[in-house]
């Protein structure tokens, strides 16, 4: 699993690297704190499913296994905001480099959105991707 965390530590690094590229005032990962209007534009990234795609059959453990993290990048902006640019541009940055730390890489699954999410002048867009890595069961 530490490779999962591995990954998912060198996204965020990836986005926070070029915050201000990007024009985003506040990057978290699961994020429990409400945001305010001076944090937009925001990103959160939120861990979603992770299932495993195939186990090992060379033992009854299952070890090593492949294992596919599907990963949710939620930017939140106001209505001033051109929202599907700041999305090309994350998409971009993302998607340069395919495979953040060895033995795993990465994929765009789809994208969700411009939504509202029922606030005046707030919009959401979702970049949803599919980390797969090599989990050796340690």
């Amino acid at each position: 699993m530490e490779i999962r965390e591995n990954c998912i530590v060198a996204l965020h690094n990836i986005v926070k690297t070029n915050a201000v590229a990007l024009g985003l005032k506040r990057i978290d990962r699961n994020p429990s704190v409400p945001v305010t209007d001076v944090q937009i534009p925001c990103l959160f990234i939120i861990e979603g499913v992770d299932i495993i795609k195939e186990k090992s059959k060379r033992n009854n453990l299952g070890y090593p296994a492949k294992r596919q993290l599907e990963l949710t990048f939620e930017i939140v902006a106001d209505a001033t905001t051109n929202i599907k640019t700041l999305y090309r541009n994350l998409r971009d940055y993302l998607l340069t480099d395919t495979s953040p730390v060895d033995d795993s890489y990465i994929e765009e699954v789809r994208t969700e959105g411009p939504f509202s999410y029922g606030i005046p002048k707030l919009l959401g867009m979702r970049l949803i991707i599919s980390v797969y890595y090599i989990d050796n069961g340690v």
